[in-house]
Protein backbone atom coordinates (compact mmCIF):
# COMPACT_ATOMS: atom_id res chain seq x y z
CA UNK A 1 0.00 0.00 0.00
CA UNK A 2 2.83 2.01 0.40
CA UNK A 3 3.60 1.61 -3.45
CA UNK A 4 0.17 3.22 -4.12
CA UNK A 5 0.64 6.08 -1.96
CA UNK A 6 4.14 7.43 -3.16
CA UNK A 7 2.80 6.73 -7.01
CA UNK A 8 -0.45 8.71 -6.57
CA UNK A 9 1.43 11.39 -4.72
CA UNK A 10 4.18 11.59 -7.72
CA UNK A 11 1.42 11.26 -10.37
CA UNK A 12 -0.88 14.16 -8.70
CA UNK A 13 2.42 16.54 -9.54
CA UNK A 14 1.80 16.06 -12.79
CA UNK A 15 -0.42 17.32 -15.86
CA UNK A 16 0.70 14.35 -17.94
CA UNK A 17 -1.90 11.49 -18.43
CA UNK A 18 -0.79 8.29 -15.74
CA UNK A 19 -1.69 5.18 -17.92
CA UNK A 20 0.98 4.29 -20.81
CA UNK A 21 -0.32 5.15 -24.35
CA UNK A 22 1.28 4.55 -27.69
CA UNK A 23 2.53 8.05 -28.24
CA UNK A 24 6.25 8.77 -29.86
CA UNK A 25 7.21 10.07 -26.72
CA UNK A 26 5.70 9.14 -23.46
CA UNK A 27 7.85 10.44 -20.30
CA UNK A 28 4.38 10.49 -18.07
CA UNK A 29 4.50 8.06 -14.93
CA UNK A 30 3.11 4.82 -15.21
CA UNK A 31 0.06 4.22 -12.93
CA UNK A 32 0.67 2.08 -10.14
CA UNK A 33 -1.95 3.18 -7.80
CA UNK A 34 -4.26 -0.18 -8.64
CA UNK A 35 -0.95 -2.49 -7.40
CA UNK A 36 -1.57 -4.46 -4.20
CA UNK A 37 1.98 -5.18 -3.26
CA UNK A 38 3.17 -6.91 0.02
CA UNK A 39 4.22 -5.27 2.95
CA UNK A 40 7.93 -5.44 3.78
CA UNK A 41 6.94 -7.71 6.72
CA UNK A 42 4.55 -10.24 4.31
CA UNK A 43 7.61 -10.26 1.97
CA UNK A 44 9.92 -11.62 4.99
CA UNK A 45 7.66 -13.63 5.89
CA UNK A 46 7.48 -15.24 2.76
CA UNK A 47 11.22 -15.83 2.46
CA UNK A 48 10.83 -17.38 6.28
CA UNK A 49 8.64 -19.56 4.84
CA UNK A 50 10.56 -20.33 1.84
CA UNK A 51 13.73 -21.04 3.84
CA UNK A 52 11.68 -24.00 5.49
CA UNK A 53 10.56 -25.42 2.62
CA UNK A 54 9.58 -29.13 3.20
CA UNK A 55 10.38 -31.92 0.19
CA UNK A 56 7.97 -33.04 -1.06
CA UNK A 57 7.21 -37.19 -0.67
CA UNK A 58 7.70 -38.03 -4.46
CA UNK A 59 10.08 -37.20 -7.80
CA UNK A 60 7.42 -35.70 -9.87
CA UNK A 61 5.91 -33.49 -6.80
CA UNK A 62 9.83 -32.18 -5.92
CA UNK A 63 10.52 -31.55 -9.64
CA UNK A 64 6.87 -29.17 -9.54
CA UNK A 65 8.20 -27.51 -6.64
CA UNK A 66 11.36 -26.50 -8.21
CA UNK A 67 9.10 -25.04 -11.28
CA UNK A 68 6.91 -23.00 -8.68
CA UNK A 69 10.20 -21.61 -7.10
CA UNK A 70 11.54 -20.45 -10.21
CA UNK A 71 8.21 -18.97 -11.07
CA UNK A 72 8.19 -17.32 -7.76
CA UNK A 73 12.06 -15.89 -8.57
CA UNK A 74 10.46 -14.17 -11.89
CA UNK A 75 7.41 -13.00 -10.63
CA UNK A 76 9.90 -11.27 -7.70
CA UNK A 77 11.49 -9.52 -10.45
CA UNK A 78 8.80 -8.35 -11.91
CA UNK A 79 7.44 -6.95 -8.77
CA UNK A 80 11.20 -5.10 -8.20
CA UNK A 81 10.65 -3.54 -11.93
CA UNK A 82 7.65 -2.07 -10.64
CA UNK A 83 9.12 -1.21 -7.40
CA UNK A 84 11.99 0.62 -8.98
CA UNK A 85 9.82 2.70 -11.33
CA UNK A 86 7.95 3.62 -8.43
CA UNK A 87 11.07 4.97 -6.47
CA UNK A 88 12.47 6.68 -9.77
CA UNK A 89 9.07 8.28 -9.88
CA UNK A 90 8.97 9.48 -6.39
CA UNK A 91 12.27 10.81 -6.84
CA UNK A 92 11.03 13.20 -9.18
CA UNK A 93 12.78 11.54 -12.22
CA UNK A 94 11.13 10.99 -16.26
CA UNK A 95 12.18 8.60 -18.72
CA UNK A 96 15.70 8.02 -20.06
CA UNK A 97 17.20 10.52 -17.65
CA UNK A 98 21.04 10.19 -17.59
CA UNK A 99 23.17 11.66 -15.38
CA UNK A 100 24.66 11.56 -11.79
CA UNK A 101 20.91 11.59 -10.18
CA UNK A 102 20.33 8.83 -12.38
CA UNK A 103 23.49 7.18 -11.10
CA UNK A 104 22.58 8.04 -7.86
CA UNK A 105 19.31 5.83 -8.04
CA UNK A 106 21.36 3.14 -9.98
CA UNK A 107 24.08 2.66 -7.01
CA UNK A 108 20.73 2.57 -4.88
CA UNK A 109 19.08 0.00 -6.15
CA UNK A 110 22.46 -2.49 -6.59
CA UNK A 111 22.87 -2.20 -2.88
CA UNK A 112 19.27 -2.95 -2.33
CA UNK A 113 19.84 -5.87 -4.96
CA UNK A 114 22.94 -7.01 -3.34
CA UNK A 115 24.65 -6.31 -6.63
CA UNK A 116 27.28 -3.24 -7.97
CA UNK A 117 26.37 0.06 -8.94
CA UNK A 118 26.54 -0.85 -12.71
CA UNK A 119 24.17 -3.55 -12.54
CA UNK A 120 21.83 -1.54 -10.37
CA UNK A 121 21.55 1.19 -13.93
CA UNK A 122 20.81 -1.71 -16.08
CA UNK A 123 18.21 -3.19 -13.49
CA UNK A 124 16.45 0.17 -13.40
CA UNK A 125 16.98 0.57 -17.36
CA UNK A 126 15.19 -3.06 -17.28
CA UNK A 127 12.60 -1.78 -15.18
CA UNK A 128 12.11 1.50 -17.28
CA UNK A 129 11.38 -0.52 -20.43
CA UNK A 130 9.60 -3.26 -18.57
CA UNK A 131 6.78 -0.97 -16.94
CA UNK A 132 6.60 1.75 -20.10
CA UNK A 133 7.17 -0.15 -23.54
CA UNK A 134 7.20 -3.63 -22.66
CA UNK A 135 3.89 -4.47 -21.31
CA UNK A 136 3.39 -7.85 -22.31
CA UNK A 137 6.80 -9.04 -21.59
CA UNK A 138 6.44 -8.08 -17.91
CA UNK A 139 3.07 -9.80 -17.82
CA UNK A 140 5.21 -12.73 -18.57
CA UNK A 141 7.42 -12.14 -16.06
CA UNK A 142 5.24 -11.86 -13.32
CA UNK A 143 3.21 -14.91 -14.42
CA UNK A 144 6.85 -16.96 -14.17
CA UNK A 145 6.79 -17.98 -17.60
CA UNK A 146 9.96 -16.34 -18.35
CA UNK A 147 13.03 -15.47 -16.24
CA UNK A 148 14.33 -12.11 -15.51
CA UNK A 149 17.29 -12.81 -17.82
CA UNK A 150 14.86 -13.69 -20.85
CA UNK A 151 13.56 -9.98 -20.00
CA UNK A 152 16.63 -8.61 -20.28
CA UNK A 153 17.45 -10.04 -23.64
CA UNK A 154 13.93 -8.57 -25.09
CA UNK A 155 14.95 -5.29 -23.49
CA UNK A 156 18.21 -5.30 -24.56
CA UNK A 157 17.74 -6.25 -28.19
CA UNK A 158 14.93 -3.26 -28.08
CA UNK A 159 16.90 -0.72 -26.80
CA UNK A 160 17.53 1.40 -29.82
CA UNK A 161 14.24 2.05 -31.03
CA UNK A 162 11.52 4.07 -30.83
CA UNK A 163 9.20 3.53 -27.99
CA UNK A 164 6.58 2.99 -30.46
CA UNK A 165 8.47 0.42 -32.13
CA UNK A 166 9.34 -1.32 -29.04
CA UNK A 167 5.77 -1.49 -28.06
CA UNK A 168 5.17 -3.11 -31.28
CA UNK A 169 7.81 -5.72 -30.73
CA UNK A 170 6.46 -6.09 -27.56
CA UNK A 171 2.90 -6.84 -29.21
CA UNK A 172 4.28 -8.83 -32.01
CA UNK A 173 5.95 -11.44 -29.97
CA UNK A 174 3.34 -14.58 -29.41
CA UNK A 175 3.28 -16.75 -26.30
CA UNK A 176 5.97 -19.35 -28.19
CA UNK A 177 8.36 -17.31 -27.00
CA UNK A 178 8.38 -18.04 -23.59
CA UNK A 179 9.85 -21.85 -24.88
CA UNK A 180 12.49 -20.40 -26.12
CA UNK A 181 16.26 -20.23 -25.22
CA UNK A 182 18.86 -17.17 -24.65
CA UNK A 183 19.96 -17.27 -28.09
CA UNK A 184 16.74 -18.45 -29.96
CA UNK A 185 14.84 -15.60 -28.46
CA UNK A 186 17.84 -13.23 -29.15
CA UNK A 187 17.67 -14.37 -32.79
CA UNK A 188 13.62 -14.13 -33.41
CA UNK A 189 14.24 -10.48 -31.10
CA UNK A 190 16.45 -9.13 -34.09
CA UNK A 191 14.53 -10.55 -36.73
CA UNK A 192 11.54 -8.62 -35.53
CA UNK A 193 13.04 -5.80 -34.77
CA UNK A 194 15.11 -5.39 -38.16
CA UNK A 195 11.77 -5.86 -40.14
CA UNK A 196 9.96 -3.44 -38.22
CA UNK A 197 13.25 -0.75 -38.11
CA UNK A 198 15.12 -1.80 -41.45
CA UNK A 199 16.27 1.41 -41.93
CA UNK A 200 17.87 1.65 -38.70
CA UNK A 201 19.88 -1.38 -38.37
CA UNK A 202 23.14 0.01 -40.21
CA UNK A 203 23.04 2.50 -37.66
CA UNK A 204 22.13 0.78 -35.05
CA UNK A 205 25.40 -1.82 -36.12
CA UNK A 206 27.81 0.75 -36.75
CA UNK A 207 27.26 2.47 -33.36
CA UNK A 208 27.74 -1.09 -31.49
CA UNK A 209 31.32 -0.97 -33.40
CA UNK A 210 32.02 1.97 -31.12
CA UNK A 211 31.43 0.37 -28.23
CA UNK A 212 34.36 -2.69 -28.94
CA UNK A 213 36.52 -3.05 -26.39
CA UNK A 214 38.97 -5.67 -24.42
CA UNK A 215 38.09 -6.81 -20.77
CA UNK A 216 39.68 -9.09 -18.07
CA UNK A 217 38.22 -10.89 -15.39
CA UNK A 218 40.21 -13.64 -13.33
CA UNK A 219 38.72 -16.84 -13.02
CA UNK A 220 40.45 -18.55 -10.17
CA UNK A 221 42.94 -20.92 -9.65
CA UNK A 222 45.37 -18.57 -11.88
CA UNK A 223 43.57 -18.06 -15.12
CA UNK A 224 41.64 -15.05 -16.13
CA UNK A 225 39.30 -14.63 -18.94
CA UNK A 226 40.11 -11.96 -21.79
CA UNK A 227 37.25 -10.85 -23.67
CA UNK A 228 37.38 -8.98 -26.34
CA UNK A 229 34.35 -6.86 -28.30
CA UNK A 230 35.40 -6.42 -32.08
CA UNK A 231 33.85 -6.42 -35.65
CA UNK A 232 32.13 -9.40 -36.37
CA UNK A 233 34.14 -9.90 -39.45
CA UNK A 234 37.29 -9.35 -37.73
CA UNK A 235 35.99 -12.13 -34.75
CA UNK A 236 35.64 -14.37 -38.11
CA UNK A 237 39.20 -13.61 -38.82
CA UNK A 238 40.42 -14.20 -35.57
CA UNK A 239 38.42 -17.48 -35.15
CA UNK A 240 39.88 -18.92 -38.60
CA UNK A 241 43.42 -17.70 -37.27
CA UNK A 242 43.23 -19.52 -33.97
CA UNK A 243 41.75 -22.76 -35.77
CA UNK A 244 44.30 -22.92 -38.03
CA UNK A 245 47.02 -22.36 -35.26
CA UNK A 246 45.54 -25.12 -33.44
CA UNK A 247 45.59 -27.49 -36.35
CA UNK A 248 48.99 -26.87 -37.67
CA UNK A 249 50.14 -27.42 -34.16
CA UNK A 250 48.19 -30.56 -33.37
CA UNK A 251 49.11 -32.11 -36.81
CA UNK A 252 53.17 -31.52 -36.00
CA UNK A 253 52.72 -33.47 -32.90
CA UNK A 254 52.16 -30.75 -30.50
CA UNK A 255 51.22 -32.23 -27.35
CA UNK A 256 48.88 -29.16 -25.95
CA UNK A 257 45.32 -29.64 -27.22
CA UNK A 258 44.09 -27.58 -29.73
CA UNK A 259 41.96 -25.40 -27.28
CA UNK A 260 45.78 -24.97 -25.36
CA UNK A 261 47.22 -24.08 -28.68
CA UNK A 262 44.56 -21.40 -29.66
CA UNK A 263 45.24 -19.83 -26.19
CA UNK A 264 48.87 -19.69 -26.16
CA UNK A 265 48.98 -18.46 -29.36
CA UNK A 266 46.41 -15.64 -28.37
CA UNK A 267 49.35 -15.04 -25.68
CA UNK A 268 52.34 -14.94 -28.02
CA UNK A 269 50.72 -12.57 -30.98
CA UNK A 270 49.60 -10.34 -28.10
CA UNK A 271 52.71 -9.61 -26.05
CA UNK A 272 55.43 -11.62 -28.19
CA UNK A 273 55.98 -14.31 -25.30
CA UNK A 274 55.99 -17.63 -24.97
CA UNK A 275 53.37 -18.91 -22.30
CA UNK A 276 56.44 -21.06 -21.00
CA UNK A 277 59.22 -17.61 -20.76
CA UNK A 278 58.65 -14.98 -17.52
CA UNK A 279 56.30 -12.15 -18.31
CA UNK A 280 58.73 -8.73 -18.31
CA UNK A 281 55.40 -6.61 -17.58
CA UNK A 282 55.33 -4.76 -13.98
CA UNK A 283 52.67 -7.28 -11.74
CA UNK A 284 52.29 -6.46 -8.01
CA UNK A 285 52.57 -9.83 -5.81
CA UNK A 286 51.59 -9.33 -2.03
CA UNK A 287 53.02 -11.97 0.02
CA UNK A 288 54.00 -12.34 3.42
CA UNK A 289 58.09 -12.40 4.35
CA UNK A 290 56.83 -15.71 5.73
CA UNK A 291 55.90 -17.38 2.74
CA UNK A 292 58.25 -15.95 0.37
CA UNK A 293 61.11 -18.10 3.03
CA UNK A 294 58.82 -21.10 3.17
CA UNK A 295 58.02 -20.96 6.61
CA UNK A 296 54.00 -20.10 6.03
CA UNK A 297 51.37 -21.54 3.51
CA UNK A 298 50.20 -18.10 3.78
CA UNK A 299 48.40 -17.41 -0.02
CA UNK A 300 49.69 -14.25 -1.61
CA UNK A 301 47.54 -11.95 -4.24
CA UNK A 302 47.72 -10.34 -7.03
CA UNK A 303 46.18 -7.20 -6.52
CA UNK A 304 42.95 -7.18 -9.37
CA UNK A 305 43.11 -10.56 -10.02
CA UNK A 306 42.67 -12.67 -7.19
CA UNK A 307 44.40 -15.11 -4.38
CA UNK A 308 47.36 -16.96 -5.10
CA UNK A 309 48.79 -20.06 -3.48
CA UNK A 310 51.82 -19.92 -1.53
CA UNK A 311 53.81 -22.25 -3.63
CA UNK A 312 52.87 -19.97 -6.72
CA UNK A 313 53.79 -16.64 -5.32
CA UNK A 314 57.13 -18.68 -4.57
CA UNK A 315 57.40 -20.27 -7.81
CA UNK A 316 56.79 -16.90 -9.34
CA UNK A 317 59.14 -14.61 -7.23
CA UNK A 318 61.78 -16.90 -7.94
CA UNK A 319 61.85 -16.63 -12.02
CA UNK A 320 61.57 -13.12 -11.61
CA UNK A 321 64.62 -12.84 -9.39
CA UNK A 322 66.46 -15.15 -11.80
CA UNK A 323 65.82 -13.06 -14.99
CA UNK A 324 66.11 -9.94 -12.70
CA UNK A 325 62.97 -8.48 -13.02
CA UNK A 326 61.68 -8.83 -9.12
CA UNK A 327 61.47 -5.87 -7.13
CA UNK A 328 60.55 -6.30 -3.52
CA UNK A 329 58.46 -3.45 -1.65
CA UNK A 330 57.78 -3.45 1.81
CA UNK A 331 54.67 -3.51 3.14
CA UNK A 332 53.88 -3.35 6.64
CA UNK A 333 50.70 -5.04 8.27
CA UNK A 334 49.37 -6.00 12.08
CA UNK A 335 49.62 -9.60 11.91
CA UNK A 336 46.75 -9.74 14.40
CA UNK A 337 44.02 -8.27 11.62
CA UNK A 338 46.12 -8.04 8.20
CA UNK A 339 45.52 -4.28 7.72
CA UNK A 340 48.06 -1.99 6.51
CA UNK A 341 49.75 0.01 8.39
CA UNK A 342 48.40 3.72 8.18
CA UNK A 343 49.87 6.70 5.98
CA UNK A 344 49.35 10.14 6.59
CA UNK A 345 49.68 13.45 4.65
CA UNK A 346 48.95 16.97 4.71
CA UNK A 347 47.97 17.26 1.31
CA UNK A 348 44.28 17.30 -0.13
CA UNK A 349 45.93 15.02 -2.61
CA UNK A 350 47.11 11.66 -2.39
CA UNK A 351 50.54 11.06 -2.76
CA UNK A 352 51.50 8.25 -4.87
CA UNK A 353 52.86 6.31 -2.05
CA UNK A 354 50.03 6.65 0.05
CA UNK A 355 47.51 5.99 -2.79
CA UNK A 356 49.32 3.05 -3.80
CA UNK A 357 49.46 1.45 -0.28
CA UNK A 358 45.59 2.17 0.00
CA UNK A 359 45.20 0.61 -3.91
CA UNK A 360 47.12 -2.69 -2.39
CA UNK A 361 44.97 -2.76 0.97
CA UNK A 362 41.83 -2.62 -1.18
CA UNK A 363 42.48 -5.65 -3.41
CA UNK A 364 42.21 -2.87 -6.54
CA UNK A 365 38.76 -3.54 -6.59
CA UNK A 366 36.11 -1.23 -5.90
CA UNK A 367 35.19 -0.89 -1.76
CA UNK A 368 31.48 -0.35 -2.65
CA UNK A 369 29.41 -3.58 -1.43
CA UNK A 370 28.74 -5.47 -4.26
CA UNK A 371 31.11 -3.53 -6.73
CA UNK A 372 33.12 -5.47 -8.96
CA UNK A 373 34.55 -2.25 -11.02
CA UNK A 374 38.47 -1.81 -10.66
CA UNK A 375 39.53 1.37 -8.61
CA UNK A 376 39.89 3.94 -10.48
CA UNK A 377 40.41 6.40 -8.21
CA UNK A 378 41.78 7.20 -4.62
CA UNK A 379 39.54 9.40 -2.34
CA UNK A 380 38.42 10.71 1.09
CA UNK A 381 35.80 8.65 2.88
CA UNK A 382 34.95 11.57 4.75
CA UNK A 383 35.00 14.45 2.21
CA UNK A 384 38.51 16.98 2.53
CA UNK A 385 35.96 20.26 2.54
CA UNK A 386 34.13 18.35 5.64
CA UNK A 387 37.60 18.10 7.55
CA UNK A 388 38.61 14.57 6.71
CA UNK A 389 41.96 13.81 7.04
CA UNK A 390 44.18 12.69 4.00
CA UNK A 391 44.95 9.47 5.17
CA UNK A 392 45.17 5.69 4.82
CA UNK A 393 42.29 5.54 7.17
CA UNK A 394 40.05 8.08 5.79
CA UNK A 395 41.01 7.06 2.07
CA UNK A 396 39.76 4.12 0.43
CA UNK A 397 39.73 3.12 -3.77
CA UNK A 398 36.54 3.46 -5.88
CA UNK A 399 35.79 3.18 -9.32
CA UNK A 400 34.79 5.94 -11.20
CA UNK A 401 31.06 5.71 -10.73
CA UNK A 402 30.67 5.02 -7.19
CA UNK A 403 33.27 7.88 -6.58
CA UNK A 404 30.88 9.97 -8.11
CA UNK A 405 27.42 8.57 -6.97
CA UNK A 406 29.32 9.66 -3.32
CA UNK A 407 29.07 13.02 -3.68
CA UNK A 408 25.10 13.16 -4.55
CA UNK A 409 22.53 14.76 -1.52
CA UNK A 410 21.89 11.96 0.74
CA UNK A 411 24.86 10.10 0.66
CA UNK A 412 27.26 9.71 3.60
CA UNK A 413 30.15 7.69 4.32
CA UNK A 414 32.51 7.48 7.56
CA UNK A 415 35.64 5.37 8.29
CA UNK A 416 35.62 3.03 11.11
CA UNK A 417 37.46 4.32 14.32
CA UNK A 418 38.06 0.63 15.75
CA UNK A 419 41.08 -1.39 15.64
CA UNK A 420 41.33 -4.11 12.71
CA UNK A 421 40.61 -4.21 9.09
CA UNK A 422 39.73 -1.08 7.63
CA UNK A 423 35.90 -0.64 7.36
CA UNK A 424 33.81 1.89 5.89
CA UNK A 425 30.19 2.77 6.78
CA UNK A 426 27.82 4.63 4.04
CA UNK A 427 24.55 5.77 4.38
CA UNK A 428 22.28 6.14 2.03
CA UNK A 429 19.53 8.72 0.22
CA UNK A 430 17.18 5.97 1.68
CA UNK A 431 18.60 5.66 4.91
CA UNK A 432 19.77 2.50 4.65
CA UNK A 433 23.46 1.43 5.52
CA UNK A 434 25.77 -0.86 4.12
CA UNK A 435 28.95 -1.40 5.55
CA UNK A 436 32.69 -2.21 3.55
CA UNK A 437 35.34 -4.33 4.83
CA UNK A 438 39.07 -4.83 3.46
CA UNK A 439 40.15 -7.86 2.47
CA UNK A 440 42.89 -9.43 4.81
CA UNK A 441 46.44 -8.95 4.16
CA UNK A 442 48.65 -12.10 3.26
CA UNK A 443 50.31 -11.91 6.77
CA UNK A 444 51.06 -15.00 8.72
CA UNK A 445 50.74 -14.81 12.46
CA UNK A 446 50.50 -18.49 13.37
CA UNK A 447 53.95 -18.33 15.22
CA UNK A 448 53.18 -15.10 17.07
CA UNK A 449 48.68 -15.64 18.07
CA UNK A 450 49.98 -15.26 21.60
CA UNK A 451 51.37 -11.55 21.45
CA UNK A 452 49.32 -8.18 21.90
CA UNK A 453 49.06 -6.23 19.25
CA UNK A 454 51.98 -3.93 19.89
CA UNK A 455 54.07 -7.16 19.94
CA UNK A 456 52.98 -8.58 16.90
CA UNK A 457 53.18 -5.26 15.59
CA UNK A 458 57.29 -4.79 16.94
CA UNK A 459 57.59 -8.68 15.34
CA UNK A 460 56.27 -7.74 12.06
CA UNK A 461 58.83 -5.06 11.86
CA UNK A 462 61.71 -6.69 13.25
CA UNK A 463 60.88 -9.72 10.60
CA UNK A 464 60.94 -7.27 8.12
CA UNK A 465 64.20 -4.97 9.02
Amino acid sequence: MALAREASRTSSSTDAPSPVDLSPVDLSPVDLSSRDLSSVEDLRALVEQLAGVAIAPTDTEVIAQIEALERVKAASAAAQAVLTVALAQSRGMVRSESGRRAASLGSEIGLARRSGPHAGRRQLELADALLHDLPHTLDALARGDISEERAAVIATETRDLAPELRREVDRTLDSSFVALGDTQLRDLVRRVVYRLDAEGADERWSRARERRRVTVRSLGDGTSRVSAIVAEEHAAAIARALDRAGDEARNAGDERSRDQVKADTVVRRITGLDTASPVPVVVDLVVSAETLLGDSDEPGSIPGLGVVPASICRSLTAQASAAARAELRRLFAVPGDGDLVAMDSQSRLFPPALAELIRLRDGSTCRSPWCSAPIRQIDHVTPARSGGPTSADNGQGLCVTCNLVKEEPGWLSWPSTSDGPHQVTTLTPAHHVHGSTSPPMPVATAALADGSRAELYLAQLILAA
